[in-house]
């Protein structure tokens, strides 16, 4: 029996990255092999992208992640934007939500690092009369893990290709991935039985639409996929929809279209504010990330609170007025505080550990102060007004030192805060 009163529904893209470090020729030497045997036409584009830095993800054969996983050291752990809304949620700081995780794939190796997480993670389960129980090692299943092998090389490495000899510019990542669990959003057939115990007593989380390619966008795959969104937006308490970047136009049009229409909120950054942008038509000739989200969000066709995300800035945007500007300014709070007790930030150009980044109370020090209120927008009959619009900056933080995995976390931990 689960103690929490409150659930959070956790989905959809949950994977394992096997995180394996490049850190000299013969490493370089291995991975080419490696891909010759198995994936010969990947070599080119694997060469190049090392040759210029360039950060790279392509589609494998499980046969050469597999092959890369067991040839290197590797570390694994939970990923995906689902998977890092599950990182965070199992927080101190959210103890009161139990997250429900949506899990198609119950993998062996995924099933285990999730456990890791926490002691309190549930899935869906056919066979309790809950209709949900807390994740064992009785729910593995023999079946591949969606993996996503990341590659990692420093700067100034020196390497050789076929006689050609040069020096890698600066540290980046290439992206081995085996994941049709993901690519193909196959759905958790425990979830689709149990769905409709979801009620007030539930906020969701949802993401991974951005991996999808045109040929899974069917009429069947777009209707599933519209009434579960407004399955959550009609029976939970909060649906929270957060965007990623997508290069395929039918893939943001589905989004756009089918998906945004249901959510409470809306998570983005600046890269997916532009892509989205353009993909309703609307053009702002400015850098100005309010004005072109202000723009944006009049074109939408429901008035979801927008959380929107970049380096050094937090912006809201709540024209019906559901969140109170204090919970805002809590939510935005939290998230800094999560950011600051779960990463290393740079300060002055060093790193410096969050442990020593605290007041004397033992309180962050990230110090946030209120941002200008952006000015209103008048547009398609709408008005954005001084008061609909919270922007906050933090005071104190530099560029974060890892960037995996950190809108996601800021954006899952808004969207809780907001439903505390």
């Amino acid at each position: 029996m689960v103690n929490a009163t409150r659930y959070a529904f956790v989905g959809y893209n949950i994977n394992l990255d096997a995180q394996v470090n490049m850190e000299n020729q013969a490493d370089f030497d291995g991975i080419c092999q490696l891909i010759q045997k198995h994936s010969p036409n990947l070599l080119s584009v694997f060469v190049d992208s090392v040759k210029n830095a360039a950060s790279c993800e392509r589609l494998v054969p499980p046969s050469l992640s597999g092959s890369i996983k067991d040839s290197f050291p590797s570390n694994l752990v939970v990923a995906g934007q689902a998977g890092f809304f599950l990182t965070n949620i199992v927080r101190p700081e959210f103890s009161g939500f139990t997250p429900v995780v949506h899990l198609p794939n119950r993998s062996a190796d995924l099933v285990n690092a999730i456990m890791k997480l926490s002691e309190d993670i549930y899935v869906f389960d056919q066979t309790s009369e809950s209709g949900i129980a807390k994740l064992t090692a009785a729910h593995i299943e023999d079946v591949a893990p969606p993996v996503h092998v990341v590659l990692e090389y420093p700067a100034d490495l020196a390497l050789t290709f076929e006689g050609e000899s040069f020096v890698v510019p600066k540290a980046n990542r290439f992206i081995f991935t085996y994941d049709p669990t993901n690519m193909e959003l196959h759905l958790d057939e425990h979830f689709l039985a149990k769905k409709d115990i979801v009620n007030q007593d539930w906020i969701a989380l949802v993401s991974g639409y951005h991996l999808l390619q045109e040929d899974i966008l069917t009429d069947a795959f777009r209707t599933q996929h519209r009434e579960l969104v407004q399955h959550f937006r009609d029976n939970a308490s909060w649906l929270h929809i957060e965007l990623a970047y997508s290069d395929i136009h039918l893939v943001r049009e589905f989004v756009l279209n089918d998906i945004l229409p249901a959510g409470h909120s809306i998570g983005l950054n600046e890269i997916e504010l532009g892509l989205f942008a353009e993909e309703s038509g609307c053009f702002v000739p400015t850098d100005d990330h309010s004005a072109r989200l202000k723009r944006w969000y009049t074109t939408l066709p429901n008035h979801a609170v927008i959380l929107f995300h970049c380096f050094g800035a937090y912006i809201s945007i709540d024209v019906e007025g559901r969140i109170s500007a204090k919970k805002t300014q809590d939510a935005f709070r939290l998230a800094e505080d999560v950011i600051l007790r779960s990463r290393a930030v740079i300060r002055d150009g060093k790193n410096v550990s969050v442990a020593s980044d605290v007041d004397h109370d033992g309180n962050p020090s990230f110090n946030l102060k209120r941002a200008a209120v952006p000015t209103a927008l008048e547009h398609n009959g709408m008005t954005i007004a001084e008061g609909h619009i919270q922007a906050y900056y933090p005071k104190t933080l530099k560029p974060i030192a890892s960037t995996v995995g950190l809108g996601d976390t800021i954006s899952s931990s808004i969207a809780v805060g907001i439903n505390f």
